[in-house]
């Protein structure tokens, strides 16, 4: 399939994301989900948060983690978890036990050993 724009792309993943979900909770009664950061993938977090998809996804399995994050607390305008939650997670209804954000240490060399 050629994806030839970038609403395109965002509709694919975010058709892709559903069907896993549901793939996964009728196989192991659980979805997990690393996200990323930046703004790739912004319209499909966004998409995820709207209709038909948030009606339709099983959040009440679904685990989400991340698969980066920067050092910088949760409020920082830079933060991987800020951008998650304010274009999907502040509008969904997801336990808030299903949310693994990477904890912040504010020392570098501290959060890599």
């Amino acid at each position: 399939m050629i994806l030839v724009s970038k609403k395109d792309f965002n509709q694919s993943a975010a058709e892709f994301i559903l069907s896993s979900a549901k793939k996964a909770i009728q196989k192991n009664g659980v979805f997990s989900i690393a996200l990323s950061g930046g703004t790739t993938p912004l319209g499909v977090y966004k998409l995820l948060a709207e209709e038909p998809f948030n009606r339709q996804f099983p959040w009440n399995a679904t685990h989400i983690f991340w698969g980066d994050e920067r050092c910088v607390s949760y409020d920082d305008e830079r933060s991987n978890f800020k951008s998650v939650y304010d274009n999907l997670i502040s509008k969904i209804e997801i336990p808030a036990e299903n949310i693994h954000k990477i904890p912040f240490i504010t020392n570098p060399e501290k959060a890599a050993s």
